[in-house]
């Protein structure tokens, strides 16, 4: 569709405001994660320890999820 010069299309809305949220999400969420993985460190005091709890996290969720 063509539109003339004097008339511009401006995503706003509803649109506008997702984008910007997935934008900041995407850099939230991985520093979160970080910070839990440090402080499940600090608390066992061994990396095996802290990826055995990293790793069943995923069936947690799943697990509450159908409960709910």
């Amino acid at each position: 569709m063509k539109l003339p010069k004097e008339n511009v299309v401006k995503w706003a809305g509803e649109f506008e405001s997702k984008e910007r949220d997935s934008k900041q999400l995407a850099l939230i969420v991985p520093i979160v994660l970080v910070l839990i993985l440090l402080l499940l460190y600090f608390n066992f005091g061994d990396f095996k320890d802290t990826l055995i709890m990293v790793s069943t996290m995923p069936n947690a969720f799943i697990g509450s999820f159908i409960s709910v």
